[in-house]
């Protein structure tokens, strides 16, 4: 049975666990087909096991993968609805899920509620600037949109060049042979 080749395989010798391990006992509880039965051998040891995964958990011994605290909630939640535990064991795993989406939720609000401050202050600033491209954009359309009409002539500008820069007398240093 796929549960009990899980359940030999997932946890270290210290007694830590990883999110993939969680994953895979979540799964191989979800996935039982419904003609599996569970003796109370298998039931124990999968008991025994969240019970290890409870304790590492909150000792501390668990992976730092973020997915961790998830598959944990979600392990929690598939075990406190199988038929094969006793009403005694689905209290318990009850009362652990209750203390695990309780505790860090107090802890994440806080932090949570000044990522959302910074992210809403970026996000204004954002929309300002966002806002000032639109008119300089606005500004440049105009810009190329306008023609300048045949019939204009720059100032000091004429069709030819008039003689009297060429006729000018240089000033400054003479020749050698001006003195």
């Amino acid at each position: 049975m796929y549960l009990n080749s899980v359940l030999d395989s997932i946890g270290t010798e210290n007694g830590s666990f990883t999110a993939e391990d969680i994953y895979r006992l979540n799964e191989a509880i979800f996935n039982l087909p419904e003609e599996d039965t569970l003796d109370e051998e298998t039931t124990g040891l999968l008991f025994k096991a969240v019970q290890k995964i409870k304790k590492a958990y909150s000792a501390g011994k668990c992976d730092k993968d973020p997915n961790f605290y998830y598959d944990y909630v979600a392990l929690l939640s598939t075990m406190q609805n199988q038929h094969f535990f006793s009403q005694k064991h689905t209290k318990l795993l009850l009362d652990w899920l209750h203390e695990v989406v309780k505790a860090p939720g107090e802890d994440k609000n806080a932090t949570a509620s000044k990522d959302i401050a910074r992210l809403e202050a970026e996000n204004a600033r954002m929309l300002k600037e966002i806002e000032q491209m639109r008119e300089l954009t606005s500004a440049i359309s105009v810009l190329q949109g306008f023609k300048v009409p045949k019939s204009f002539v720059p100032a000091g500008s004429g069709d030819k060049p008039s003689g009297s820069a060429s006729k000018r007398k240089r000033r400054g240093k003479g020749s050698a042979g001006d003195k």
